[in-house]
């Protein structure tokens, strides 16, 4: 499944989220049936983001226990639109919530992408 994240990260907002719908804490707990599927959703919303986006890149991030930075323990990983000279490096830990109607046309992009 994919939404896109209530964090906005300043220059870089409305990033998607992917995750399984089963549960699986962290990427040691993947079972293999569902690795491909996440990695092949992931590789599409990247291309998505840099067709609509223009993004000049894509960064992933994915998280496995506290160490790395894990504190949602549900296994997930971020697709954040990168363009050249943006803020995002010095900026990613101010983010603010954003409200679901902030959200909608990060999503119906998504969505409108995937559908033609």
């Amino acid at each position: 499944i994919g939404f896109i994240s209530a964090k906005f990260i300043p220059g870089n907002e409305g990033h998607p989220l992917i995750a399984c719908i089963p549960h699986f804490e962290n990427i040691y707990d993947l079972h293999q049936q569902y690795a491909h599927g996440f990695i092949d959703l992931l590789r599409r919303v990247s291309i998505a983001l840099k067709e609509i986006r223009h993004c000049d890149g894509v960064r992933i991030i994915q998280n496995n226990e506290p160490a790395a930075g894990q504190h949602a323990f549900h296994f997930h990983a971020h697709a954040i639109p990168r363009f050249s000279g943006d803020v995002y490096d010095t900026q990613r830990t101010k983010v603010r919530m954003s409200s679901p109607e902030e959200r909608i046309g990060y999503a119906r992009q998504l969505r409108e992408y995937f559908s033609s």
